[in-house]
């Protein structure tokens, strides 16, 4: 199946090629049926498989704050896993909106700043919404992946602070962290009907679609897309090998 998707991508790469010594008169060919294609057909439902995971891992996490044992955290631990895979098949998709707002940098700039998030608990005063590197390094994925598995190496001590003297700020970052997720993705149009408008506007924006010249551009932007899928695709069947 993996080679099959790289050989799917390599073959739409390459069918947009043209010949350059072409007069522009003469290139007519349609590639709005391909671009919606790969919108319809690859974008969109990884963005509503992301979605699909998030709130299942919202809903843990509500779950978890009400009772804090071994089987919530595995629960939590399992949906953040889940919801870090869909991701790899979205992250790739840098268009339109989730350029705009920075949505990768918010989602998954790696490694988080422990000493940010730390601080972040013990002063229980932060804005997730500001666009700066430090924000950006204590909210996200792997500030999750912190919160669940870095604040010791034995589960145990983990469930022991969220259910200590201080655990009520362990869990509301958490919480806060997980929501702010889902909020850059669903107030700003990430996830739904809203993306396919902008991926197909920001892809007209940048070509014109019209000219020899722009068609080259798509070209490029086609076999850079491409590369990113592919490396995408592969790197899936890579990652969190059981």
């Amino acid at each position: 199946m993996k080679y099959t998707y790289l050989l799917l991508i390599s073959c739409i790469i390459f069918s947009c090629s043209i010949d350059t010594n072409q007069n522009d008169s003469i290139d007519n060919y349609n590639r709005t049926a391909i671009i919606e294609n790969l919108t319809n057909n690859i974008i969109i439902p990884s963005y509503e498989n992301l979605q699909s995971k998030m709130i299942q891992l919202s809903i843990s996490s509500v779950d978890f704050r009400a009772t804090q044992n071994n089987s919530n955290l595995t629960a939590l631990r399992k949906a953040w896993k889940e919801t870090y895979i869909a991701w790899q098949y979205v992250e790739m998709f840098t268009l339109g909106k989730a350029e705009e707002i920075n949505y990768i940098k918010k989602m998954n700039t790696y490694p988080c700043n422990t000493t940010v998030i730390n601080q972040n608990i013990s002063n229980q005063q932060y804005d997730l919404s500001s666009s700066n590197f430090s924000s950006w390094t204590s909210q996200g994925l792997p500030a999750v992946d912190y919160m669940l598995y870095g604040l010791d190496n034995d589960s145990n001590n983990i469930l022991n602070i969220y259910s200590g003297n201080e655990g009520e700020k362990y869990l509301n970052y958490l919480e806060d962290i997980i929501s702010k997720s889902i909020t850059n993705s669903e107030k700003n149009g990430i996830f739904g009907k809203n993306l396919t408008p902008y991926i197909l506007n920001d892809i007209s924006e940048q070509t014109g679609g019209k000219t020899l010249a722009s068609n080259i551009e798509l070209i490029k932007s086609n076999a850079k897309l491409g590369s990113k899928i592919s490396f995408g695709l592969y790197s899936n069947w890579n990652i969190f090998k059981p």
